[in-house]
């Protein structure tokens, strides 16, 4: 199978089910340099300091609310808040967007610790891209993920720290993108199983019929 280029970003971005197997190959095989290790810590340190980086995923959960509107109806879902507060890696109750934002970057400090071993980190990325599907039927959709992945790398991208050097947008493009490909398998292999869970298991109206 020949191997995707990465450029450009919208095909890095997207994840389709003809794609899912080349898509995680690529991932499992993020191999960065450690220059690229280096600058993605430089650079987060310095968004993360005084609490910036929380504001950069709150812009960027404003312009994917633009884009998706039903976005603030799925975050106050109760569905929403028992799928993600059960996880230890997230604060107690995750139920509007600015918690949204402070447990995205729990998770980037997370990504940021452990580049140097960043592979294992895609299991818990998987794992919460598992848990967003069953937001499927309050209206979440696999394009929230993609779209939230695309507007990260530009605001993330235009930061000063960033833009500035080559090196460090692609390394950050690259971490992005990866992360964006983990959810959006995660969350599309447990879409497919609660499909066939439904599938196999109709509500008793549908059976019982009138």
């Amino acid at each position: 199978m020949r191997f995707r280029p990465l450029e450009p970003l919208s095909r890095q971005l997207s994840l389709s089910d003809t794609n899912v197997t080349p898509q995680i190959n690529r991932c499992a095989k993020l191999n960065l340099t450690a220059k690229q290790r280096k600058l993605l810590r430089q650079s987060f340190n310095a968004m993360n300091s005084g609490g910036t980086f929380l504001k950069l995923m709150e812009k960027i959960f404003r312009r994917l609310e633009n884009k998706c509107p039903d976005m603030r109806s799925i975050f106050l879902t109760t569905a929403f808040v028992n799928s993600l507060s059960r996880e230890r890696q997230t604060p107690p109750l995750v139920k509007t967007e600015h918690d949204h934002c402070k447990c995205m970057v729990g998770i980037f400090e997370r990504l940021i610790d452990n580049l140097d071993n960043i592979n294992e980190q895609l299991n818990m990325i998987r794992h919460y891209g598992e848990k967003h599907a069953q937001m499927a039927e309050s209206g979440f959709t696999g394009a929230m993920i993609e779209q939230f992945g695309e507007i990260s790398v530009f605001i993330i991208g235009s930061q000063d720290v960033v833009k500035f050097n080559h090196e460090t947008v692609k390394a950050w493009r690259l971490l992005l993108a990866c992360v964006t490909d983990e959810m959006k398998v995660g969350y599309d292999r447990m879409t497919r199983i609660n499909g066939r869970r439904n599938s196999c298991n109709p509500p008793n109206s549908t059976v019982s019929g009138n």
